[in-house]
């Protein structure tokens, strides 16, 4: 189902009906002499709670963007560390690097088709079965293997194993960025800021129901689009502008040609 309509009609509703119940609670409510009375407040003061609902916002969006910057670089690490095995593993004479290179495309497979499919772009990544983790644990078992191992030599030994090490660690970095959860405290704070900047401008404006409304209009126009759209994209992976595995299937890609030429030369 597609859910875009929905989300579409909710952002409306939350632009346009919070408005309209301050405007009622101030002008025609049993209440409106009580806040009318109000009005001496001066507009600075009531500035500080929308300074801290800024403040809040503006360390939610750094937190969300620094994890999509990390989540593409290691992707990227991942990619050219798995490049690099294959490389070496077809310089390795009379075909010895040939189970290597099988388990390095057989693992780019297994990312690309679990890690990266529709019902594990949430927190429960899929089970153990069915993600990338038994490809790279046979993909270390095979280059670690002493057969493998002593057909290569010392120095290249040694870069084979840390490319090893790079494309495992990143797999680690990427899995925990694709889990991501929003935090409950973080973003109920940021609503409840949001609603105190609410009734500071309801509080300042009171005397004139017009200047009320399209101050509210304006401030939750602006800020409510906003955070459905942080909130959507609180995962590197989900969102609007989602991250996908091009890197990863550009190193597919290359290992599955450098495995077709290993094999023929």
């Amino acid at each position: 189902m597609d859910q875009w309509p929905i989300i579409v009609l909710l952002l409306i509703a939350s632009v346009i009906l919070p408005p309209l119940a301050v405007w009622w609670l101030s002008q025609r409510s049993r209440l409106s002499p009580f806040l009318h009375s109000l009005a001496g407040v001066s507009a600075p003061f009531m500035g500080v709670m929308s300074l801290l609902f800024s403040l809040n916002l503006v360390f939610v969006c750094n937190e969300i963007w620094q994890s999509r910057e990390r989540a593409e670089l290691a992707m990227s690490r991942e990619a050219e560390a798995l490049r690099n095995i294959g490389r070496i593993a077809s310089n390795v004479p009379e075909r010895g690097g040939l189970p290597i290179m099988e388990a390095a495309r057989q693992y780019l497979e297994a990312v690309i088709e679990f890690d990266f499919a529709k019902d594990s772009a949430s927190a429960d990544l899929v089970s153990l079965d069915k993600s990338s983790l038994p490809a790279v644990i046979n993909l270390a078992d095979v280059i670690l293997d002493g057969s493998n191992l002593d057909k290569i030599r010392p120095a290249v030994r040694t870069l084979l194993i840390t490319q090893l090490t790079v494309a495992r660690d990143n797999r680690l970095e990427r899995v925990a960025l694709q889990k991501i959860t929003p935090n409950k405290v973080k973003w109920f704070s940021l609503l409840f800021l949001e609603f105190a900047a609410l009734l500071g401008i309801a509080v300042v404006h009171v005397v004139n129901g017009r200047a009320l409304l399209v101050a509210c209009f304006i401030f939750l126009g602006g800020t409510n689009p906003f955070l459905a759209a942080l909130y959507s994209s609180r995962s590197p992976f989900s969102g609007i502008d989602p991250l996908h595995n091009k890197a990863l299937a550009a190193a597919l890609d290359r290992l599955k040609s450098m495995e077709e030429v290993y094999k023929k030369g």
